[in-house]
């Protein structure tokens, strides 16, 4: 009886090391690629593939990346099966916002178990494009105005009013329109600047004791809101519900963010004496990466090169800067003893970052490690809103009622006078 449980035991120990072995990683071998595309959108780009594995293949992923490798357009699945197979793939590329540039076509070869990447450069070349302006608005008591420039980005003109106070915007070139919440509203509005037509798109239940919308962020594909209800929402251009991620009881969100292969979420208590935490899930399966306890309130997110993550955390009213790395839970102050209150972080399609403290507005390129990036001032003014403009690589900094339009290559800045001090501002393009 003795020998016959011994048996038993090695054989559930050598069945439990065959099972936690490695999977097989299956290949991407590359026949056929442009190294470079001119295209008048929307166009597409032909591949031709040799697929292998040791195991069965289940799909193929494909997206179009940026140079800080963020996907650009809509990823395609394909569908394959067997454990070859040459493949020729057809993506279509017909987002009408997109620059001329320098991109990556991520391929990502799938099993049951696990996944093979490749990388394909390619140059998109000969993309119409064109600067329409700007757009501002303006908050004050219960009412929030809306102005609107033409092409110089100069003169603007009240174009809209909405009888609340707002909350947040974000600029959605791809549907050309700006989305709006307001303060104590159940409706997410949408103003649409070919027609300077604003209107309510989205409604959500209230939430007692919390705004229905406390945070929104425009992903490559998605809006995402976080609501008092203790989750986020995911909408399409036309408003339809696309995704909901519920946190844990307990916690409402506050800063989500589509950082790539992560979507981060702030989870605050309800409880006011309980911890502060952070999520890092899967943005496809909404599966959980990591959970991290936080000092502060989250004010800002960046994802790095070497997929760790900087993260701005307000600490006892100053803004501090850390990087987290994922793979091994480390958590580190990015710059040090740094006395500078950081406010708000913003990616640059290059990977540098435009951090803005309470008094100057900077270009940060973070290192490979800790406390080896380097900052260098654009503006010495402290600035209450800050966006970017990838289309002539400049930003618009806004102070009261005053915006600066600085070009990032030069450093040159070109101010204009508004009509009144305004919340948010955002530069506009088209495609025509």
């Amino acid at each position: 009886m003795k020998f016959l449980s011994l048996f038993c035991c090695c054989v559930l120990l050598l069945s439990c090391k065959k099972e936690s072995a490695q999977a097989p990683i299956p290949e991407i071998t590359i026949l056929q690629a442009p190294s470079s595309l001119s295209i008048q959108v929307p166009d597409t780009v032909r591949l031709t593939l040799d697929l292998r594995g040791e195991e069965e293949l289940v799909s193929l992923k494909v997206n179009l990346l940026n140079q800080a490798l963020v996907p650009v357009t809509e990823s395609q699945v394909y569908g394959i099966s067997g454990k070859s197979q040459r493949l020729e793939i057809v993506y279509p590329i017909n987002d009408p916002q997109l620059d001329d540039g320098a991109y990556f076509l991520a391929l990502s070869l799938n099993t049951a178990r696990e996944s093979g990447n490749k990388f394909v450069p390619v140059q998109l070349t000969g993309i119409p494009r064109t600067a329409t302006g700007a757009v501002f608005l303006a908050s004050v008591g219960n009412q929030t105005r809306i102005y609107q420039t033409d092409s110089s980005g100069l003169q603007p003109q009240l174009r809209a009013s909405l009888p609340f106070a707002l909350k947040d915007a974000v600029y959605d070139p791809s549907s050309a329109c700006v989305w709006l919440t307001g303060m104590g509203n159940s409706s997410l509005y949408r103003y649409r600047l070919a027609d300077f037509q604003t209107s309510p798109v989205f409604s959500s239940l209230p939430a007692p004791g919390f705004e229905t919308y406390r945070s929104m962020h425009l992903g490559p594909q998605w809006l995402y809101l976080g609501r008092g209800q203790g989750n986020v929402v995911a909408i399409d251009a036309a408003a339809t519900q696309k995704w909901l991620y519920n946190l844990p009881e307990g916690y409402v969100p506050g800063m989500i963010q589509h950082l790539q292969q992560y979507f981060l979420v702030e989870m605050q208590p309800i409880d006011p004496t309980a911890v502060r935490r952070m999520q890092l899930i899967e943005p496809d399966r909404q599966g959980l990466i990591r959970e991290l306890a936080m000092n502060g309130p989250l004010l800002g997110a960046a994802r790095l090169a070497n997929n760790e993550v900087l993260l701005l955390v307000e600490e006892a009213g100053q803004g501090k800067l850390y990087r987290y790395t994922p793979s091994n839970s480390r958590f580190e102050s990015e710059t040090g003893p740094d006395t500078r209150n950081f406010r708000s972080i913003l990616t640059l399609p290059s990977g540098d970052l435009i951090i803005r403290s309470n008094s100057s507005l900077w270009r940060y390129q973070p290192g490979s490690n800790v406390r080896t990036g380097q900052f260098s001032q654009l503006a010495n003014e402290n600035f209450e809103s800050v966006s970017h403009d990838p289309l002539l690589n400049r930003l618009l900094a806004i102070q009261q009622n005053q915006a600066s339009y600085i070009s990032l290559p030069s450093g040159s800045n070109q101010s204009i006078f508004l009509p009144e001090a305004m919340k948010i501002g955002f530069l506009t393009r088209s495609r025509k």
